[in-house]
């Protein structure tokens, strides 16, 4: 920075004259000297950020030291009388993410933990005494997305293309930070020989929201080049590791490569070297440094730049795409079947409950049962298997759900009122006093007609229901004819059921006529399932369907 007694005396009285925010402040500040930063995202060197990316779901953490030193000279005339800001030592908290294998993202928090100025050499030399930076603080925070366009893998060149947003978090008047925000989109190509040697350019474009800005010195908007490059070292001290160089410049866009504005326009130009190596598992460290390329120091042309950083890495890999990365999947070429049962171990289970059925055969993948239930137990043995048993610690026929039915009137427990007592389903199982009465041109019996499974025999229990049907026939001779018509639910054919409701109306119909009762007074027919007064859906609405009803013709 090339300052004149006559330039610095105009600079601070035009400085007291407007604002300190207006766009032509000579003395605005609002440059930071160290320009380039170090590099945020994953696989790249020191500041370049190059082409490659992580497997989806990796991440990386660093900590970074960055000393510089002269990094912005001032003379008068073409003598150097000092440097305004003589040496800084910045940390670097940052890390990346990788979204998806072709998209990361990464963020960098600095902090400059100490800065030490030269402005007592400008007051000496010029009686300007301006308000000294600070000797610590803040910088600006630095977010950055990257994606790939092209691969190696599937094209000549890598090719990716980066978005880095700067916040201006920094205090522009200590030289920590800029005066607005920063965007710098940037291009990246590169390419690997022989597995070892790597080589990429990486371009781009620096806009400044509000340009740095101090005496004859100007910061605006800039294009940004770095040609940078890495070659694997033989296995020695590591058993990978890595040397690095970086030729970095950054060229005002308003006059590229000085132009005639040289003095006030800048094209900092700079060369790092460095070693990167996997020290031991996922921690890997860097080491390196740099120095501008110019006769003197100045601004982006540091005299020297020392550099070290420390990270954590984590690869996910996952060969067989099942989420579970590969140093933890026991099966990595066999991908997790995820079915809730064994899935953090990375391997496929065909068969959970060990049954011997598939579990996509398998109607109760978890819990071992035969073949013939198609996989689900029968803990009560009533051959009605658990996913099917209402009742799977009690053993009842499979017609009921495998619930019981401890007085036989077709009615299970869990729904029978009086499980003790047989009782018409119409009734929830509860048997009537009494249990047959006239009601206009009906029989309306309290109690339950039940019938063996698929068969016409009438079960025993069914007896005294019948037996005070007759005894009310035989009260009232001015029956002349009575219909008996039988109904079933829906299991089994319709063709069957139809059958089967005609032979149990004719079973009652023998078994009144054998209590006396005259033939020519009844008559039986049966119509199947076609009739329901239930849902067929449950074993309660099932038992309504299956009912003998009694209608008075004559």
């Amino acid at each position: 920075m090339r300052l004149h007694p006559a330039l610095l005396a105009a600079a601070a009285a035009l400085a007291l004259a407007i604002p300190a925010h207006a766009a032509d402040d000579p003395l605005a500040r609002g440059i930071d000297p160290l320009g380039t930063k170090p590099a945020v995202g994953h696989d790249a060197l020191f500041s370049t950020e190059g082409a490659r990316f992580a497997p989806a779901r990796s991440y990386h953490l660093d900590l970074a030291l960055d000393f510089a030193s002269g990094l912005m000279a001032f003379q008068l005339g073409d003598e150097k009388v000092g440097d305004l800001i003589r040496s800084r030592l910045d940390l670097h908290l940052l890390g990346s993410y990788a979204v998806t294998d072709w998209a990361e993202i990464g963020l960098d928090l600095p902090f400059s933990a100490w800065q030490a100025d030269g402005f007592e050499d400008l007051e000496r030399a010029t009686g300007f005494a301006p308000a000294r930076p600070a000797a610590y603080g803040l910088g600006d925070v630095r977010a950055l997305g990257k994606v790939r366009l092209l691969s190696q893998a599937s094209a000549p060149l890598a090719l990716a293309l980066l978005a880095e947003l700067r916040l201006p978090t920094g205090a522009d008047q200590d030289f920590l930070g800029e005066r607005g925000l920063v965007l710098a989109p940037r291009a990246v190509v590169e390419r690997t020989f022989f597995d070892k040697l790597r080589l990429g350019l990486e371009a781009g474009y620096r806009y400044r929201q509000k340009p740095g800005r101090y005496v004859n010195l100007y910061v605006g908007d800039e294009l940004t080049l770095a040609v940078a490059g890495s070659y694997e070292l033989p296995k020695l001290l590591f058993e990978r590791w890595f040397a690095f160089g970086e030729l970095l410049a950054a060229t005002p866009a308003r006059a590229p490569f000085n132009g005639p504005a040289s003095d006030a326009l800048k094209t900092p130009l700079g060369l790092m070297l460095g070693l990167r190596a996997q020290v031991w598992g996922n921690l890997h460290a860097l080491v390196g440094g740099g120095t501008g390329l110019a006769t003197q120091s100045g601004f982006g042309r540091e005299s020297f730049r020392l550099f070290a950083a420390l990270r954590y890495q984590r690869i996910f890999l996952d060969r067989d795409g099942d989420g579970i990365p590969d140093e933890k999947d026991r099966c990595p070429d066999q991908p997790e079947d995820h079915d809730g049962f064994e899935d953090s171990d990375g391997c496929p289970d065909p068969d959970n409950d060990g049954d011997g059925i598939p579990d996509e055969k398998d109607r109760c993948p978890d819990h071992a049962g035969p073949k013939r239930f198609e996989g689900c137990p029968d803990r009560d043995s009533d051959g009605t298997p658990d996913d099917r048993d209402r009742c799977v610690d009690q053993a009842g026929p499979p017609d009921l759900e495998g619930c019981p039915d401890s007085d036989g009137d077709e009615v299970p427990d869990l729904d029978d009122d009086c499980p003790t007592l047989p009782g018409p389903a119409d009734e929830e199982g509860c048997p009537g006093k009494p249990l047959a009465t006239l009601d206009k041109n009906k029989l309306v019996i309290k109690g339950a007609i039940t019938f063996d499974t698929g068969k016409a025999t009438i079960k025993k229990e069914s007896f005294i229901v019948l037996d005070a049907i007759a005894e009310l026939l035989g009260a009232h001779p001015e029956i002349k004819r009575l219909l008996v018509v039988g109904h079933t639910d829906d299991v089994g054919s319709a063709a069957l059921n139809l059958d089967l409701s005609r032979r149990r109306a004719r079973s009652v119909v023998q078994y009144l006529v054998g209590k006396a009762i005259e033939p020519g007074r009844l008559r039986s027919e049966g119509f199947g399932e076609s009739r329901p007064v239930a849902p067929n859906t449950t074993p309660l609405g099932r038992a309504r369907n299956r009912r003998v009803e009694f209608t008075v013709v004559e």
